[in-house]
């Protein structure tokens, strides 16, 4: 009996203190970002002239790759509430999605809702060590597996969502849309057909309305999803991919609140189920 066991580097969490970069406001700057293979944190602090002024922060602001031109929306506020005023000094710490090693420059901007947005330019973070990298960039991860690859005997089927994160304006076949990544893990479930959906709603909970039959389930609501088959017992799928054209949402002109959840299935039975995630979309 052969037992094979595949291990992964872990990605050492990196941190840049005061990086360069390039602000619009003499009053905002970057003071830390802190990368790991979970995430990015990024440090701002805000000192105003005059100690009564106020600041705040909306949902959601982006890093860009000035490289790639890839956007990074926020996925979490960790010390402060989006769209509440603070008075005086403050600093905002801001989860995003992990960035890629290769990227070394980015660009922060805050939400365009604001009427003078913050952006900061120029933000720089140098490229890490490519000895260390990860196989985290891949689709899934050979986490482990049993002997001769097969489900362990005394498993049943589960799967766990860890985190759900998304990009705006993303194209793809020409196509206009969000970019939907999901980190999850399946485990028992070797060589069974699995699927990835996200179900999209109006943000009181009443689902959208179908009217093409192409992105939508088979009552007419809409989703988007994307199939996966585990190749281990145990797979761990870090950045799963569903594309969402803006277009197959069918909105109406103007603005509409909506939100989108997702949904593990494997062999045509739910495992697991994610929150629910906001956005607003606005028809042009």
């Amino acid at each position: 009996m052969t037992v094979m066991l595949i291990m992964t580097i872990a990605v050492a969490a990196q941190t840049y203190n005061n990086p360069r970069q390039r602000s619009n406001d003499e009053n905002i700057k970057v003071t830390k970002v802190e990368r790991t293979s979970n995430s990015t944190i990024v440090y701002l602090r805000y000192t105003p002239d005059d100690p009564d002024d106020r600041s705040r922060l909306q949902a959601y602001p982006r890093l860009v790759d000035e490289a790639t031109g890839k956007k990074y929306m926020a996925t979490d506020a960790l010390n402060f509430k989006w769209g509440t005023n603070y008075k005086g000094n403050c600093t905002y710490r801001i989860e995003f999605p992990p960035l890629p090693r290769s990227t070394s420059v980015v660009t922060f901007r805050e939400a365009a809702s604001e009427e003078n947005p913050w952006v900061i330019r120029n933000i720089a973070l140098p490229i890490q060590n490519q000895q260390n990298q990860s196989s985290s960039s891949q689709a899934y991860n050979k986490a482990s597996s049993s002997s001769n690859g097969q489900n362990s005997s005394n498993g049943a089927i589960s799967a766990n969502i860890e985190r759900v994160w998304v990009d705006h304006g993303v194209y793809k076949d020409e196509k206009k849309g969000m970019m939907i990544h999901v980190k999850f893990n399946v485990k028992n479930a070797l060589g069974k057909n699995g699927k990835v959906v996200a179900y999209f709603n109006y943000q009181d909970g009443k689902a959208l309305e179908d009217f093409n039959g192409k992105y939508c389930t088979t009552e007419g609501h809409i989703c988007a999803s994307s199939k996966f088959s585990p190749k281990y017992s145990s797979s761990n799928y870090n950045d799963f991919k569903i594309f969402m054209p803006y277009s197959e949402l069918h909105m109406g002109s103007g603005s509409s609140k909506l939100d989108f959840y997702v949904v593990i299935w494997v062999e045509s039975k739910q495992y697991d189920k994610s929150n629910r995630y906001k956005f607003k979309y606005n028809s042009n």
